[in-house]
């Protein structure tokens, strides 16, 4: 019997796997009744944005007077934005190409001042894990995979520039 004006009314809204999974947008409605009639209704949509995944790659050259054909490496990057929410079962699959060499790999967490990364204890590999998938398990941050590669020695003594094309993927439920 009788209000008064304005009231506040708040709710919680279930957001389906798949929009956490993939992003996509969520349209919630509310509708006003009086009397069983409806006076007034009203919807709002957001848009869920989907977790990303950025790769990213640098050597250990060094702008110099002089060469070395050995003893290069390529750190690979793969960074995996979760955009506030859990990632279950992350899986990183990421095949070395082209020659290169593996040499280590180690899962790593952006610490809260937003600019360090610090290792994640025993999420590590020493070796190529089977089919290529790093298991990296859940995680509720931003994080990444340091992949550390070497690259093939040139003996024949030519300076050729090389470009090494390599791909990742992420999967997560």
């Amino acid at each position: 019997e009788g209000a008064t004006s304005p009231q506040t009314l708040t709710f919680k809204t279930k957001i389906p796997q798949d929009k956490l999974t993939a992003g996509g947008d969520i349209t919630n409605g509310a509708g006003l009744y009086l009397n069983d009639k409806e006076v007034g209704f009203g919807n709002f949509t957001v848009n869920i944005t989907k977790p990303s995944v950025t790769k990213t790659g640098e050597t250990n050259d060094t702008v110099n007077t002089s060469y070395s054909p050995t003893g290069r490496t390529i750190t690979w990057y793969i960074m995996v934005d979760n955009e506030g929410r859990t990632l279950n079962d992350l899986t990183i699959t990421d095949e070395l190409k082209d020659g290169l060499i593996f040499d280590s790999a180690q899962w790593q967490k952006l610490k809260t001042d937003g600019n360090t990364w610090a290792d994640v204890p025993d999420v590590k590999w020493t070796s190529v894990p089977e089919n290529n998938q790093y298991v990296i398990g859940n995680i509720n941050y931003i994080g990444r995979l340091k992949i550390v590669t070497r690259v093939p020695d040139d003996t024949d003594g030519a300076v050729m520039a090389k470009t090494y094309y390599n791909q990742a993927s992420a999967n997560w439920t």
